[in-house]
């Protein structure tokens, strides 16, 4: 979520009390140890973006130690188990990249590998910010690399995503007071697909950016719905 060092991050922060490190919502959860894994994976990729190979090495380690304590707790609480393989992947693949990399897009593009899964684990918690909002924190990065790469293509194709993950998650944003949200989400989407007809990577660059700090106002309009007394 954080993008230029923005530095908020509600996922892992207990924004309203309702979803992070030990944040209890209705009956439900969300474990310490996977907001933990979330927030390593996006500081890993933040180091990434700024060059920082050492701390990306070792934000690399200390998720796989975290992955490996989480676990078999994941299982027990009915993780799917696509996205544990996908995780054991992703782990072991920002590993390999982090131990012989040196490109800050590369390493970027492989620490957000980590949070492409995410979701399925944290939906299995019942967080009262959907979890595919955090599909929309990792797409919008995806197609920051792809500015950065000066990749059209693909990111014609990450937008299509993005596109289709926004589509199943707006009427609830409206719903949930967040009608300016969404509308200023809906212009992120038009500027991102502007620069990609224009082949302009600097505008795409900047479209993902604003739209990634755009991802941090839609989890603030759940987690005030959630937090709002009775």
């Amino acid at each position: 979520m954080r993008a230029l060092g923005v530095t908020a991050r509600a996922v892992v922060v207990c924004l309203g009390a309702v979803w992070a490190a030990g944040c209890a919502s209705e009956g439900s959860t969300v474990p310490k140890a996977l907001s933990e894994l979330e927030s390593t994976a996006e500081d890993a990729f933040d180091l990434a973006i700024g060059g920082d190979v050492a701390g990306v090495q070792a934000r690399a380690a200390a998720l796989a130690a975290a992955w490996d304590g989480y676990r078999s707790r994941a299982a027990r609480d009915g993780v799917p188990a696509a996205a544990m393989a996908a995780l054991d992947a992703a782990v072991a693949g920002l590993g390999a990249v982090a131990a012989t990399e040196t490109s800050g897009p590369a390493l970027a593009r492989a620490a957000n590998a980590v949070s492409e899964p995410m979701p399925a684990f944290f939906e299995v918690y019942d967080p009262p910010v959907p979890s595919g909002v955090l599909a929309l924190d990792y797409l919008g990065r995806e197609v920051w690399l792809d500015a950065l790469g000066g990749d059209f293509a693909a990111a014609g194709a990450d937008v299509d995503r993005v596109e289709s993950q926004w589509a199943a998650l707006r009427a609830g944003v409206v719903a949930a007071g967040g009608e300016a949200e969404a509308a200023a989400y809906d212009g992120s989407v038009t500027a991102e697909r502007g620069a990609i007809a224009g082949a302009d990577a600097a505008a795409l660059e900047s479209a993902a950016v604003d739209q990634l700090e755009l991802v941090d106002g839609i989890e603030s309009v759940f987690a005030s719905v959630a937090d709002a007394p009775d």
